[in-house]
């Protein structure tokens, strides 16, 4: 079967069937099976390219169970899209900082009133002044919210430990929503069968050994795909069904693929002041981007929060290789690390490695949503390739799927329904809210107060209960702007079936919203760990049909505010007096003497002479600028290297 590589390096008819082979029922007698690619070449020569030996084929044998669990991917429904400003720019490749988020298309403006000053038609005036103004007021919230939190704050919170929780400020206490952080790379965490199910790799040989002569690999390239082996009834019934009866289609499909670079952790130094100056290149097939010209200086632990978009054609982009690399001014840049990563693995799987599910749908905030399908057309795609029927909605808030019920906290256990059939109110089964109310306070008897010292101790009280009353109110309001930025319920119950998709086919888990580490490793130091790499990859297969992409998530790394600290040094009192005067008298001039950690230069008043008495007068004013984190509430300290650097 001919195929051009450059054009599509898939089979345009890639099943091979062998329709009866005997084969001896001991493991120990089966021989094993040669897999040779062949070059086609002019006048009918056919150089071997490679060779892979299968010595055993026991772990191919399909069973019940394997039958009914591996099915291929489904194309994505078409679905016609207008076109927007968010749709992908025709650009083959983009590289550089995450953009801010773009803002949702807003609501229709009210109508202004005419050039003469009177109303529009239908509105008054002071309903269109009242309009804007509400309209400014939420822009302003809007923007506070979006500098309180951000994804950072989502990430800290969703790492263990007290950096975690210091960093991620008050997300935890309004938003449940987290990601996994993954101690290794996606491929490797259980459950999700190395996002190989599908399709095997092979590596591909040419010669005797592995290695040639001068210690170098004799590897020519891969072979993907898939053996089965089913076994014949004897008793000449019919034949079971194929996996293959349903294969995916060979033919290319473009992506969008989404780069989100979040931090190095140990890398190995190559300076001589034991630093790296580090930066990222992305490759995809042909196209490279970089952040060279935003390297971070001098930093083994460097956080690059750098975002990268490419477009390519899937199986002919499969392979996405990201390299770390230590700026140089002068000579060559050196190569730290690289890891490399399958997508075509990532497409094909039936955990659905393109994008992670997330933990809740929202429309706005920080944790938009971010896939371009919404949970309802996943939850069909899903469905119909489990087998299932289609989803069942109620009215009563809740979605069965098979035999599973879901509602807006989860998986209704079989315990609820028992207690439901047997009469037991839905109330007293209802699930605890997103953050529980502060419990109301019991009014108090009064007590008998008498003295100047009770009155004080009273007041004191009454202003601690208005500022917690205060601090109650803010949170009340805070809980409700949150809960109003989540999604319709329908979109919510359909994300819940699909978390929990686990429990009705334990073998079709779904890859959550993610954060995986990836090793490093140096081609001129293999097997040896170079540092690691957090980061993601959303992918956007045939954005054509399934439509365009949403803005990409903002992970730019947080920066410091500009801040002024005033100090005003009024007066002086009861000083110590360490001089006397020609007359023998005790004195002292002063002076006040201020700085803060971080910044090298000292403030001072100008000089009070001759203080008889200790008291100094000076209505002066020292101004300290720096530089503060509102997300994480701490500030910027600045030290010099040891190194000078």
């Amino acid at each position: 079967n001919r195929s051009s590589d450059k054009k599509n390096p898939n089979f345009g008819s890639p099943l091979l069937c062998f329709e009866t082979i005997y084969l001896p029922k001991k493991k120990v007698y089966c021989p094993p099976v040669n897999i040779r690619v062949l070059d086609h070449r002019a006048f009918g020569r056919k150089p071997l390219v490679g060779l892979h030996c299968i010595e055993t084929l026991d772990k191919y044998r399909v069973s019940d169970q394997t039958l009914a669990s591996f099915l291929p991917p489904l194309a994505p429904p078409k679905r016609e899209t207008a076109p927007t400003d968010s749709s992908p720019s025709k650009d083959p490749a983009k590289g550089g900082d995450a953009p801010d988020a773009a803002p949702a298309a807003p609501a229709a403006a009210p109508a202004a009133p005419p050039a003469d000053g009177k109303a529009a038609k239908g509105t008054t005036g002071k309903e269109v002044a009242v309009t804007v103004e509400k309209k400014k007021d939420e822009e302003k919230k809007k923007e506070d919210v979006e500098e309180k939190y951000d994804w950072w704050s989502k990430f800290y919170a969703s790492l263990s430990g007290p950096e975690g929780g210091l960093k991620a400020g008050d997300y935890p206490k309004y938003y449940r929503d987290r990601l996994e952080v993954y101690p290794g790379p996606l491929e490797k965490v259980d459950g999700f069968d190395g996002l190989a199910d599908f399709l095997d790799t092979f590596q591909l040989h040419r010669g005797k050994g592995s290695r040639d002569e001068d210690g170098g690999s004799k590897e020519v390239g891969v072979f993907k795909g898939a053996i089965k082996m089913y076994p014949l009834p004897e008793d000449g019934s019919e034949e079971p069904a194929r996996i293959f009866a349903k294969a995916p289609s060979s033919s290319p499909v473009p992506v969008i693929v989404r780069v989100y670079i979040v931090q190095a952790i140990d890398l190995t130094p190559k300076d001589d002041s034991g630093k790296n100056d580090a930066y990222v290149i992305v490759q995809l097939g042909k196209k490279k981007v970089d952040s060279r010209d935003n390297y971070i200086p001098n930093e083994l632990n460097p956080v690059f929060g750098c975002f990268f978009e490419l477009e390519g054609t899937l199986p002919i982009d499969h392979q996405l290789k990201i390299q770390v690399k230590d700026y140089d001014l002068v000579s060559a840049d050196d190569l730290i690390g690289q890891t490399v990563i399958d997508l075509e693995n990532r497409y094909l799987t039936k955990h659905r490695g393109v994008i992670g599910i997330p933990d809740d749908y929202y429309t706005e905030g920080v944790n938009k949503w971010r896939d371009s399908q919404d949970p309802t057309e996943i939850l069909t795609q899903m469905l119909e390739r489990v087998g299932l029927p289609e989803a069942d909605f109620s009215d009563a808030g809740e979605v069965r799927v098979g035999s599973k019920r879901f509602d807006l906290e989860g998986l209704i256990e079989d315990e609820d329904e028992a207690d439901i059939a047997a009469g037991v109110p839905e109330a007293a089964l209802a699930k605890q809210p997103l953050v529980a109310p502060p419990a109301e306070e019991k009014p108090k008897k009064k007590s008998l107060v008498k003295g100047l010292a009770a009155k004080a101790k009273a007041s004191l009280l009454k202003s601690g209960r208005a500022d917690d009353k205060q601090r109650k109110e803010k949170e009340r309001k805070e809980r409700a702007r949150v809960a109003g930025y989540l999604g319709p319920e329908k979109e919510r119950l359909a994300l819940r079936a699909l978390q929990g998709l686990q429990f009705i086919r334990p073998e079709f888990g779904l890859v959550p919203e993610h954060v995986e580490t990836r090793p490093l490793f140096n081609p001129t130091r293999p097997n040896i760990e170079q540092g690691r790499l957090q980061m993601w990859v959303d992918m956007f297969v045939d954005p054509a049909k399934t439509g365009a992409p949403p803005p990409p998530v903002n992970i730019a790394t947080r920066k410091p505010k500009e801040y002024v600290l005033r100090v005003i040094v009024w007066n002086t009192k009861d000083v110590i007096l360490d001089e006397t005067n020609l007359f023998g008298e005790a004195m002292s001039d002063l002076y006040v003497s201020s700085w803060m950690r971080g910044i090298d230069e000292k403030q001072k008043t100008d000089v009070h002479y001759r203080s008889l008495n200790g008291e100094g007068n000076f209505n002066w004013r020292l101004v300290f600028p720096f530089q503060y984190y509102p997300a994480e509430q701490c500030l910027l300290l600045r030290k010099k290297s040891i190194s000078g650097a």
